[in-house]
Formats: C-alpha cells, sequence, structure tokens
C-alpha cells in the first residue's frame, strides 16, 4: 500500500478528481466531506498529509488546520481554494500550512506541492513505490517518472520484449530486475550481459558453443538482460533477431540450434532510432525488441523529486551500517542546482559521502562543499573548460586511427578499445562521418 493521504473537501467532485490525481502515481487516498468527518478518520487511521479546503461548511479548512496542528503536528497539511489572497495565504502559514494551493491546478503542480510538503516534513516516502515491492527503489512522483512505473506494472504480466532507454545512472538495470521481480518469472534466473565490454566472446557467451550452453539458454523459464544493446557485433544482431521472432537459439557452425523461452529485456543510453536510420542497428530487431518500451527521464527533468531521493538514499545507507543523518533544506537547494550528468547513481555517492562528513547530523552546503561540490555557475565553467580539452584530445585520437585504418570502422573501434556505435556516435559529434 503506497502513502496514505486525506483530502477533505464538501464537493465530491473536487474529491474524487484529487483523489484519482493521488492514486495514479500510487498514493493510497482517504477522503472526507467534512472537518469532522476528518477528525474521525485522524483518530483512527494514520495520515502522511491532508489536502483541505478553504471554504467548508460547519467546519471551514482554517478551524480544521489549527486542530490538526493541536493533535496531530506531524503531518505536513495543504490547504486549497479558490478564493486565494495574499493575507490569507500568509495567515494560513502562520497558522501552520505547509502550503498553499490555488484553484484551478494542474496534475504537475499538485504533485509538486504534495512533493514538497512531504519532503520539507521528512515524512515516510513521497512516491507510489509500495514498500516492499519490487518497484520500491523508484521514489518521487513526478509524472515522467509515474507513467513509467505504471507501464513496467502492466508489462510484469506478459512475456513481450521491453527496451529501455535513459541516460547512464538512471536505473535501467534496477528497472529490469524490478520488471522481472514482480513478474511470473521472478523465481527463474535474471541473467545480465554486458554488451558493452570490447569481448571477443561476447556471441559465444550469448549463444553457446560446443562446450557451453550460452546465456539464452541458461536463462530459460527467466530474463535475459542485455546491457547497451547497440554494441551487439552485427552477427550477434541477427542471432538476437531470430531468437526473439521464433525461440530457436542459433549455435556455432556445426552445431545444432537450441530452443529457449527467456524473456527479452534490452538497454541502451541511446535511442535507437537514430542508430536504425544510420545503419548501425537492424531495424528488424529494434520492431522486435521495442513491444515495451520503457524511457526513465534523467534526474533533471525531476528534480523535485530529489529531496525524496536523497532521504531513501540516506535510509539505504543507514540499513548497510551508515549514519543517521539529515539534509538541511539549503544543502538540498545546492544539490538540485547540480547538474547530475551521472543521475541517481550520482546523487547516491554524493549522498553516503556527505553522511560520513556530517559530524553533527546534519548536512549543510558547509559539508557539501568539502567534497568539492561548488555554486553550480563556477563549476559549470570550470567543468567546461576542462570537458573542451578532453573532446579535442579525443578528435585527435579518432581522427589519427581514422587515417591508420581507412574505411575499417571495426578495427578502428578496437584500436581505441571502444565499441562500434560508441566511436560511430563519436564521428557524428565530431563531424568526421566522411573521414
Amino acid at each position: 500500500m503506497g502513502a496514505r493521504v486525506l483530502v477533505v473537501d464538501d464537493q465530491h467532485r473536487v474529491r474524487a478528481s484529487i483523489a484519482e490525481r493521488l492514486d495514479e502515481v500510487g498514493f493510497s487516498v482517504t477522503t472526507a466531506a467534512s472537518g469532522s468527518e476528518a477528525l474521525k478518520l485522524l483518530e483512527e487511521r494514520e495520515f502522511v498529509l491532508a489536502l483541505i479546503d478553504v471554504k467548508m461548511p460547519e467546519m471551514d479548512g482554517l478551524e480544521l488546520l489549527r486542530r490538526i496542528r493541536a493533535r496531530w503536528a506531524g503531518i505536513p497539511v495543504i490547504l486549497i481554494t479558490a478564493y486565494a489572497s495574499i493575507p490569507s495565504a500568509v495567515g494560513a502559514m502562520k497558522m501552520g500550512a505547509s502550503h498553499y494551493l490555488e484553484k484551478p491546478f494542474t496534475k504537475e503542480t499538485l504533485l509538486d506541492v504534495v512533493n514538497k510538503a512531504l519532503a520539507e516534513y521528512g515524512v515516510g516516502q513521497a512516491s507510489g513505490a509500495e514498500k516492499g515491492s519490487p518497484f520500491q527503489d523508484f521514489v518521487g512522483s513526478t509524472p515522467a517518472l509515474a507513467d513509467v512505473l505504471e507501464l513496467a506494472r502492466r508489462s510484469a504480466a506478459t512475456d513481450k520484449p521491453v527496451l529501455l532507454l535513459g541516460e547512464i545512472g538512471t536505473g535501467r538495470e534496477t528497472l529490469a530486475r524490478a520488471v522481472h521481480a514482480a513478474s511470473p518469472r521472478a523465481g527463474a534466473p535474471f541473467i545480465p550481459v554486458r554488451c558493452f565490454a570490447a569481448r571477443d566472446d561476447l556471441d559465444a557467451d550469448l549463444f553457446g558453443t560446443a562446450s557451453g550452453s550460452g546465456r539464452l539458454v541458461d536463462a530459460a523459464g527467466g530474463t535475459l538482460y542485455l546491457d547497451s544493446v547497440a554494441d551487439l557485433p552485427p552477427e550477434s544482431q541477427a542471432k538476437l533477431t531470430r531468437y526473439v521472432q521464433d525461440g530457436e537459439v542459433p549455435r556455432e557452425a556445426g552445431l545444432p540450434a537450441a530452443r529457449s523461452d527467456a524473456r527479452v529485456m534490452a538497454s541502451n543510453a541511446d535511442d535507437l532510432e537514430e542508430l536504425v536510420k544510420d545503419g548501425m542497428f537492424r531495424e528488424d530487431l529494434f520492431v522486435r525488441l521495442k513491444a515495451v518500451t520503457l524511457r526513465l527521464p534523467p534526474l533533471r527533468e525531476r528534480r523535485s523529486d530529489l529531496p525524496r531521493l536523497v532521504q531513501h538514499f540516506v535510509r539505504k545507507h543507514r540499513q548497510r551500517g551508515g549514519p543517521q543523518v539529515k539534509f538541511s533544506r539549503e544543502a538540498c537547494k545546492v544539490l538540485a542546482a547540480l547538474p547530475f550528468r551521472g543521475n541517481l547513481k550520482e546523487l547516491q555517492d554524493v549522498t553516503e559521502q556527505a553522511s560520513a562528513l556530517a559530524l553533527s547530523g546534519e548536512v549543510t552546503p558547509e559539508v557539501l562543499f568539502k567534497l568539492g561540490i561548488r555554486p553550480a555557475e563556477a563549476e559549470e565553467s570550470e567543468t567546461h573548460a576542462m570537458r573542451s580539452r578532453i573532446e579535442q584530445e579525443e578528435k585527435k585520437a579518432i581522427e589519427e586511427e581514422l587515417r591508420r585504418n581507412p574505411r575499417n570502422l571495426k578495427q578502428t573501434a578496437k584500436n581505441l578499445n571502444i565499441s562500434r556505435t560508441t566511436l560511430w556516435r563519436k564521428m557524428k559529434k565530431y563531424s568526421l562521418e566522411g573521414k
């Protein structure tokens, strides 16, 4: 069950609308039509948040707020009204309201305010991810994340291939494992294969040899997860297409084909559609893999989730023996201004490092500065200069290898110790396609 929220409004239409929006992202919503009904519910159950309409008959929202503050001070309260004004907003805040929401409001605004209220009070989890569920590591309630999780949950019941797209550090493998754990295949193996490694044995490892069955056969009944699938060599792409199409596992020459029912999940940081257009990835394989496509948003597109994510990582770190700490609001603001190109993985690393330095039990901006975290403008300026120098050296190295191996991308990539796909991407970046 998701975090429990109380919605109080004398209009049924408004109650139902708010409840539906919060239910979509996994909250467990209870509604009340009056202040007295709300107080009775508060006596009977525990809530992490209350949303209260100001204009109600008998007991108005401000009086209900006063009573909640007197008995349940730990519950954040959001006041909702169609009659917002500066004096009434200030008065509500002085009485202890966390936020003020003016009608009409969008789903995005509602979720943003709910997230902020929960973050400021440090209450539970501000996401629809149920405690103990396979998806519990996905914390947040931004619409982009909620949509992905909803599709992921629905896809768990099927055997269709799944394509997970998202930048490095957004949690592609974590989501793949969650879908597997939520599926009827949960008791069978989940076998990850890293396609980006420069390996001559990748094809044999996947499809088997005279001395080994191969990962596809080993994953029978379970899931085979292909990380950085675009880096599969062309011959492996052809074999995988055949498997996804009819369940037949092609083997090396002289060996009969094997059979398997492993579900295929594949992930990639780049959009495969672009690679297909440039002839770097098989279109027929792409069409089959994208039966279910899950696009994970980068952290910069879900900054309102950041306080909740920080709390989540602190909690996980403490379970592994880390200290109990709290991040100040000012520290969260410093973090929210950072680019976080490493996404969730980078945020988790920063959270754990800062926790170790917070001797007072609170992470402040000063603690973050000790880690070398700078105000966003200064850091961006220095990072841009360094990135520019690195890119110049990288372009020079690629040009030299292309001159040594004209029209031979496979050998060029091998000499540079990168994949063909990575080489192709960098050639496009530096306008070297015609070299």
